[in-house]
């Protein structure tokens, strides 16, 4: 039978898989928006600033990606497993 501190461990072990795979999708998404929209030498930002030189080529950006969009699908696949787990554990009784 689950305990509260299995319970908490687990839901915790949830939280945490579930940040990671946000972390890692955010950090694919911007990945993949600096390949899709990549910065011109002179370009300048709102402000009219000139953006600094983007030191990854788009293949290192591509590469990038793609590794951070495993990541957070390793991480999305453990929170399925972990919540999964959690549902098929008998909720502990009343006391």
């Amino acid at each position: 039978m689950a305990t509260t501190t299995d319970t908490d461990s687990l839901l915790g072990m949830i939280t945490e898989a579930y940040t990671d795979y946000q972390r890692h999708l955010a950090a694919a998404e911007t990945h993949l928006r600096d390949v899709t929209d990549p910065i011109t030498p002179g370009q300048v930002d709102e402000d009219g600033e000139p953006y600094p030189d983007d030191p990854l080529s788009p293949g290192e950006h591509q590469t990038a990606a793609a590794t951070h969009a495993a990541l957070a699908q390793a991480a999305a696949t453990a929170l399925a497993a972990l919540t999964t787990l959690r549902t098929s554990r008998p909720a502990p009784a009343a006391r």
